[in-house]
């Protein structure tokens, strides 16, 4: 499995929203940074409004192991946002929603 590394700082998370590629897949928002050559680092952004603190971290979690299931490829910066409804959702759909953001945001060589 490639390495993963944490985006972190606001000043990261700014550059992939300046320059990544967006794409929305029922509540789940992948901007995508392609950085060939380097290990890719994922970010999450899961807004206060709406959700406690319980609920964020579920949906950090469930997003997380999605992400490992998926073996995103090195050479991307990810920011994935997302609303409160993956803290409910069945896990399938989570999944099937965050691998079609990706690939609307052009990431290439996900598993089938």
């Amino acid at each position: 499995m490639p390495e993963r590394k944490a985006l972190s700082g606001n000043r990261e998370f700014k550059a992939v929203y300046a320059r990544g590629r967006r794409s929305t897949s029922d509540g789940i928002t992948a901007i995508v940074l392609e950085t060939p050559g380097d290990p890719t680092r994922t970010g999450f952004a899961v807004p206060a409004r709406g959700a406690g603190a319980v609920t964020r971290n579920r949906v950090r979690r469930r997003l997380r192991e999605a992400l490992r299931i998926l073996q995103v490829p090195s050479g991307y910066q990810l920011v994935i946002r997302s609303d409160a409804s993956p803290a409910k959702a069945p896990f399938s759909e989570v999944l099937a929603h965050l691998k079609t953001a990706l690939e609307g945001a052009g990431v290439r060589g996900l598993p089938s």
